[in-house]
């Protein structure tokens, strides 16, 4: 269309498509000059277009492009469709004259018809059919190329398979269609060849991977329970695939939210081949949910392990690292809450600051607790009644805190201090 000069606005007329009917009996003939009888060439080229459509028919069946049912009749729009369609396989992939062994155009016809496409390969954006046996499958491509109007494709798309239609292909092509397309997110023509896969009744292979797909299809489509079937299936044809279990847990945890099966098919998965970055990082924001904060983290850091960049894994790893720094800060607060509860309070004769047998017991455990809980400090607190004997309470505040030396606490993290009180003993006060 640009080549003859139309802008978007303009429909194809038939004056265009006689013209490009004819560019196509040049190129064909040009493949091969034996492709179309020389007198139904000659007499095409100023014949009709019903005419020229014959010629192209049997060139095509010539040389191995399968026209399937195309005919004369079609409207003259939808043969402009297929010229196209063959112009762009013939000139832009090349590869493809390597698979159905056509001989290579001339320069001059080349450089000629590449003046109907986009210069630029980065803007070539065409729907291409299944109608070639060199390609053999519909992959999707944005129609720029196929016609003027972006808003017509949907229309041209059902005219071309209504007269095209695809040639017979092996169950491992079909499943490589249906995981193309499914890739590239055209999920009805992807459906489309697992449903032919199933009606074949292949081999248990076959089934568990046609079953597979299908169940990737459903589980992007968030039909979690159609997804679980297919996922079911795929697994009874292949039940040694860890990837099969892996996909099968992912839609446990993330769509249908049942965690017991998924940490089943995990370990499953897992069990079968210990290779997959993602069943243990996906296993992993499993135990995170399930508040498991240790078994999540050694299994973020097996995922890293088989794949160092990992993305998800690396911030699902930083995450739960700090999550779990706070849970043991915060367990550790509250048990040095409940030690300190229990910290007894030392008795000490009149006058004196002797430790008895009673008081060694009480500092013991008051040792053990420091030992345990190494952010504790503490504040020792001799008191007496008499104000005048301060010195006396400072003696029964170091006598404890020596003896708690001696039983290995750091001096450090013990204070003295002695005050007058209304008892004469000596008392343990946490440091903020």
């Amino acid at each position: 269309a640009e080549y003859m000069g139309l802008t978007p606005a303009q429909q194809v007329n038939d004056d265009v498509a006689i013209k490009m009917l004819d560019a196509s009996l040049n190129i064909i003939m040009e493949m091969s000059n034996t492709a179309i009888p020389q007198d139904q060439y000659i007499s095409s080229l100023s014949g009709t277009a019903k005419d020229k459509t014959n010629a192209i028919v049997r060139g095509l069946n010539s040389l191995g492009l399968n026209s399937h049912n195309l005919d004369a009749n079609m409207p003259s729009e939808s043969l402009i469709y297929i010229t196209l369609t063959i112009l762009f396989q013939r000139i832009a992939h090349p590869s493809i004259s390597n698979i159905i062994n056509i001989p290579k155009l001339s320069s001059n016809t080349t450089n000629e018809t590449k003046k109907t496409i986009p210069s630029s390969s980065d803007s070539i954006e065409v729907w291409e059919d299944r109608w070639t046996s060199a390609i053999n499958h519909y992959k999707k491509w944005v129609a720029r190329f196929l016609y003027v109007n972006w808003d017509s494709y949907d229309k041209n798309s059902v005219i071309l398979r209504k007269y095209l239609s695809p040639p017979p292909v092996t169950i491992e092509q079909l499943l490589k269609w249906a995981r193309d397309n499914m890739e590239s997110g055209v999920d009805d023509e992807a459906i489309r060849s697992l449903e032919e896969v199933l009606t074949r009744q292949p081999s248990a292979n076959f089934l568990s991977e046609a079953h597979y797909l299908m169940g990737r299809i459903k589980h992007r489509q968030g039909k979690g329970e159609e997804a679980l079937q297919s996922y079911s299936l795929a697994i009874q044809y292949a039940p040694m695939n860890p990837l099969y279990h892996r996909w099968k847990g992912d839609l446990y945890q993330y769509v249908l939210n049942d965690y017991d099966e998924a940490m089943k098919s995990y370990n499953s998965s897992i069990k079968l081949g210990q290779n997959d970055p993602d069943a243990y990082n996906n296993r992993g924001e499993l135990y995170r949910k399930l508040k498991d904060l240790t078994h999540a983290m050694e299994d973020f850091e097996s995922a890293i392990h088989l794949k160092s960049n990992h993305v998800k894994a690396l911030n699902n790893l930083k995450t739960v690292r700090t999550e779990l720094m706070n849970e043991q800060k915060q367990k550790a607060e509250a048990a040095i809450k409940e030690a300190l509860s229990k910290l007894p309070t030392i008795s000490f004769d009149t006058n004196k600051y002797n430790l008895d047998s009673e008081d060694v017991a009480s500092l013991n455990a008051v040792a053990d607790i420091m030992k345990k809980y190494n952010l504790i400090r503490l504040r020792v607190v001799g008191e007496t009644v008499n104000p005048n004997k301060i010195d006396l309470a400072n003696n029964r505040s170091l006598a404890c805190i020596g003896y708690l030396v001696n039983k290995g606490v750091d001096r450090t993290r013990l204070e003295a201090l002695g005050r007058h009180a209304k008892q004469k003993a000596t008392v343990f006060e946490p440091i903020d």
